[in-house]
Parts: C-alpha cells; structure tokens; sequence
C-alpha cells in the first residue's frame, strides 16, 4: 500500500503539487483523473522518488519514503514506473529491455523472468526485436513487461495509452490492466481521459491546481461529486440556480429536489423530458450516436440533456422536464 499524506512541491514560489493526500491500495488500479498541468505527473515522480518532498510523507507498506529529512532513492523503492513515452533503450532488444534491471539474477534467470514478463502482456514473440521496430502498442506493453519484471510493490503509469487512437487503445488497455491485475501490485495509473478513467480504475482519484479534491468509487465520483469542479472533470455536468428552499426541497428552473443548497449539480442524463416537469425550450440539438443532446432554455438558465435518438425533439419544441436525483446532487 501507497500513502501520500500532505504532499508537496514547489517550483519556486509556485506549488505543483500543494497538500496532496492519496491511498493506492495493493492489488488494485487507482486512477489519478484531472486536467493537463494540474500536478499528476508530479505526485508520481515524488511517489517514485525522482524528485524530493517540500512537504509531507510518503509512505509503502509503512516504510517512509520521502519526508523531513528522508528521501529514499528512486532504484531503492520496489516502485516501477512505466513513463508516458515508454522510455525504451534503443540499443537493446525486447528482451534486454525487460531484463535491464535484473541484475541480481543470473544470466539464465534474467531471461526466464523477462520471457516470462513478456509472455503475460503477449509479446514473447518480439522478444529477439528493437524497439524501433515495434508499434507504439507494443513499446507500451514492453515498457510495463520492465517495470514489472522486478515485482515491484506498486506500479505507476503515467498517461500510458495517450499516444494510441480507436480500437488499438482499447485492446492495448485490455491487455495491460489484465497484466496488472494478474501482478497484484498496487497501481497508478495518471490520465486526463474521464471516460477511460471511469472504465478502468477500481479507485478514483480527482486532482485539480495540485490538490486532490476527491477520492473514492468511480461510480460514487461521479454520482455524488463533492463540489462542481470535481463533478466537470468526470464530464458534462449542469450548474443550476436554486431560485428557493422550500419544505425540505429545492427549487430550480428545470425542477426540484430534496436537499438544502444554492447550486444543483445535474448530469445531461439527469434531466428527463415528459411528464409534468418544468416548461424548456430546446434551443439546439446536436447528434452524437447513440444519443441526442439538447440544450434547454428556461427562466433565463440554460442547460445540457442527453435523450435517445428515437423521439428527440427538435430545435425550437417546448418540452417538459423534471431532475432524476439519482444523476443530481445539492450543494
């Protein structure tokens, strides 16, 4: 198990990483979920050792890492590190790349481990290859087969499949969260992609300006944000004025709820047409495949709703609507 209690790191007077508290638990994949230059490939450089603590503690099954006046070495750490353009020696096989770090074994022992490695992210017919010659998959997989051929205790991933488009990217992910997964170490995985974020992660993490402003489930995250900026970096998310508090509810121009606040988060998929719901105007909609998303005037607001193809309303339509509270949450 990882620990990050307060981290932090500066660059000069500006905080990268500013009071940062995460838990990576063993055998399961965490996702670090935030925007470009909010401080995720930091956390993990400080988790791996490659650069010192301003502030705060690291700890790994209880062994301090990086804190006051301690700052283990990176090669000291059992922490593999996968880094976002794979870093493969272009001098060395497939195989000599696995084997790069196992120097405490034998000869015949660093090839078993490296063939044994590439054979869980199925690459042990590459073995003889260079990297030059591999797909960026491939790297992909090989750069993780390294990392994990010293059973390291955790594993960090940092915007691993971001180079990779459509089907190739997905069947690459597959193949390493199976590799992951069957390690059993504990693994952190950085992206800025919400949807894939969503898809992969046992546990989520939601980071913005050097802060974690959410942990927890990735259903939960995104159900039942804690505040409108971590609801908008898991997607679209509608910030309704509550116009009165009444009886236990809460009042907005595209209906109510229970609850006490003065702002409503609602997910697209949170606002239901049909029934006996507030009166919206659709002021536009656009197709997107599987679904259709409108946008909604009423009382001076405007917001977002997804509906299915079959039906959906057209530019222009009066529509009723009412809030779902299950894709809705008050603050």
């Amino acid at each position: 198990m990882i620990e990050v209690a307060n981290a932090r790191r500066l660059y000069g007077k500006k905080a990268a990483v500013d009071g940062a508290s995460l838990t990576v638990q063993s055998g399961r994949l965490t996702c670090l979920l935030g925007p470009s230059g909010c401080g995720k490939s930091t956390l993990l450089r400080l988790i791996a050792g490659l650069e010192p603590l301003d502030g705060g503690e690291i700890h790994a099954d209880g062994q301090l890492l990086s804190g006051p006046h301690r700052h283990l070495a990176p090669e000291e750490r059992q922490i593999g590190f996968v880094f976002q353009d794979y870093a493969l020696f272009p001098h060395l096989t497939v195989e000599q790349n696995v084997a790069f770090g196992l120097t405490h074994l034998a000869r015949d022992q660093r090839k078993a481990r490296a063939l044994a490695e590439l054979e869980r992210v199925r690459l042990a017919d590459r073995a003889g290859a260079w990297p030059s010659a591999l797909s960026g998959g491939e790297q992909q997989r090989v750069a993780l087969a390294r990392a994990l051929a010293r059973n390291p205790r955790a594993i960090l991933l940092d915007e691993p499949f971001s180079g990779l488009d459509g089907r190739l990217k997905a069947e690459v992910r597959d193949a390493a969260l199976e590799a992951l997964r069957d390690a059993g170490a504990a693994a952190l995985i950085v992206t800025h992609d919400a949807e894939e974020a969503l898809m992969m992660a046992d546990d989520l993490a939601l980071m913005r300006e050097g802060r974690i402003l959410q942990t927890g489930a990735p259903r939960d995250c995104y159900l039942r944000p804690v505040s409108m900026d971590a609801a908008r970096l898991l997607g679209e998310a509608n910030e309704l004025s509550v116009t009165r508090v009444e009886g236990g509810r809460v009042h907005t121009a595209f209906g109510d709820l229970e609850g006490a606040g003065s702002v409503v988060m609602a997910r697209p998929e949170g606002l239901v047409l049909g029934g006996e719901g507030a009166r919206a105007k659709v002021t536009a909609a656009r197709f997107a495949g599987g679904f259709v998303q409108l946008t909604l005037y009423a009382d001076q607001e405007t917001a977002l709703a997804r509906v299915p193809v079959a039906g959906a309303p057209q530019v222009g339509d009066e529509v009723h609507v009412r809030l779902n509270p299950a894709f809705c949450a008050v603050f």
